[in-house]
């Protein structure tokens, strides 16, 4: 495995998804959707199992909370490595979507108008 950091605004920028794992969270890198059922992955390290989800629930019910503890407890070092670009990634998507909310209120705010105002009496 890689030790090189990825372009985290690569990362933040990503959208799409492989048909091998779900798009979303750093972790899959580590793992891969087992074929027999869906509700469990594979290590990509040691190859053991491990549950994402309840059998028969919906995939978008699923978590990656097991994998996460998986790597944290059985590969410390490849977790810290994924938690760490999890964090830079998040952190980078929070900046673009607030200079994206900053740059939208720019334009719709109203700005005091500098041009003199013609008041014309219509009560005469």
């Amino acid at each position: 495995m890689s030790t090189s950091a990825p372009d985290v605004s690569a990362l933040a920028n990503a959208s799409g998804s492989s048909s091998k794992r779900p798009a979303g969270s750093l972790v899959w890198s580590h793992f891969t959707i087992s074929t027999k059922n869906l509700a469990l992955a594979i290590c990509n390290f040691c190859e053991t199992e491990v549950r994402r989800g309840t059998d028969g629930k919906k995939a978008s019910s699923f978590s990656t909370k097991g994998l996460w503890t998986h790597l944290k407890v059985h590969h410390h070092g490849e977790y810290v490595l994924a938690k760490d670009m999890s964090d830079r990634a998040e952190s980078e998507r929070k900046r673009l979507k607030q200079e994206s909310k900053d740059a939208t209120n720019s334009l719709y705010q109203l700005k005091p108008s500098t041009s003199p105002v013609l008041c014309v009496d219509t009560t005469a």
